[in-house]
């Protein structure tokens, strides 16, 4: 029985005898067992709020809880990347193939596993995967080294090509949408992404694609909670990369940081190196950027940041209590502390 049942129906029989004559004898059992319920209630809650968090440590995937302590997940030492977790499902990429260049992005290919946390097993999703998202219902997506685009439910991992040239695609709050920088037609891999066509929103019921911008610089497009917005990376007058906004049908277009600077400096707000996490009211985003993790807050209509700083050092930023704390994994050397930790929107090391 979870804690909260267990305590509501504790109070429900404690008041279930209401008449007068039985109050003076109850009221000090009330008080006392009230107390204990009440401390009941905060143990569990806090409990249930030190989420458990799945690391990449040493090439294998470990699970690591205040009360569990540290499992080992994995047995391969050759994982390299957590593409995405929820529902009780990892995704993540086995293996890297790489060639690196002056002339050329990076190209290279995983091997893209799903890891069910209930009953440890592992699946083979694909193989020559670059990137990978999942939306809710166990839906989840990945591209190819081709920038293909493959649909798969974690029920059945079955991949079906849904479009071509995606780059950077990631999925609405609802699961009804993807937003992409679309390549162009004839982009190979081992070629630049500098001749991309724009900003493009997939109906996934559809399968229709809607170009919303016209720039190449547009990159790393995230929907905002409510749907309604597009967070998204490209460069001022100058150059200098920064966060814009727009609506979902591309107007509204509003840069949002690093607006008039020449060059970038300490003060400047970095740009991510994940997917940025928004809390669940949509008013902050916290992501990693060189392994300094940033929060950015954000007016209601998104046409604004109110206050953007780093207030952590480390990898993989969670929230733990959404819009209040998150956790962070440390990087040993930086932040002075190891494994993983949890901080308030300031900064301030809480354990």
């Amino acid at each position: 029985m979870h804690p909260k049942d267990a305590s509501t129906l504790l109070i429900n029989s404690i008041f279930m005898d209401t008449s007068p004559k039985n109050w003076r004898r109850t009221i000090p059992f009330v008080s006392a067992t009230l107390a204990v319920v009440i401390f009941t209630l905060f143990t569990a809650c806090n409990l249930l709020a030190k989420a458990e968090r799945i690391v990449l440590k040493n090439g294998d995937l470990y699970n690591i809880s205040e009360t569990l302590g540290e499992k080992r997940l994995t047995l391969s030492k050759d994982v390299k990347f957590i593409f995405a977790e929820r529902d009780g499902k990892v995704l993540f990429g086995k293996g890297w193939k790489t060639e690196l260049n002056n002339e050329t992005e990076m190209l290279g290919e995983t091997e893209l596993f799903a890891l069910d946390l209930a009953s440890g097993t592992t699946t083979l999703i694909s193989g020559g995967v670059v990137d990978a998202i999942m939306g809710p219902g166990l839906n989840a997506y990945y591209t190819d080294k081709n920038r293909a685009l493959f649909y798969f439910n974690l029920e059945k991992p079955v991949g079906t090509k849904k479009q071509e040239k995606v780059l950077f695609p990631s999925i609405s709050k609802d699961g009804s949408k993807l937003v992409y920088q679309k390549l162009n037609t004839d982009w190979a891999p081992g070629e630049q992404f500098d001749k991309a066509l724009g900003l493009t929103i997939l109906d996934i019921s559809t399968n229709k694609e809607t170009q919303i911008s016209k720039k190449a610089d547009d990159w790393a497009a995230i929907f905002t909670p409510n749907g309604k917005k597009i967070i998204f990376a490209s460069v001022n007058e100058y150059g200098i990369a920064g966060f814009f906004s727009m609506n979902v049908d591309g107007s509204g277009r509003t840069i949002l940081t690093n607006k008039d600077q020449k060059k970038f400096t300490n003060l400047s707000v970095a740009l991510p190196s994940e997917r940025p996490i928004f809390s669940g009211d949509g008013l902050y985003m916290i992501y990693e950027s060189d392994k300094q993790i940033w929060l950015v807050k954000f007016s209601s209509d998104y046409t604004q940041v109110d206050q953007a700083k780093r207030i952590a050092y480390g990898i993989n930023p969670k929230w733990e209590i959404q819009g209040q704390t998150l956790t962070v994994v440390a990087v040993p050397g930086q932040s002075g502390e190891d494994g993983v930790i949890t901080v308030d929107l300031n900064g301030k090391l809480i354990r």
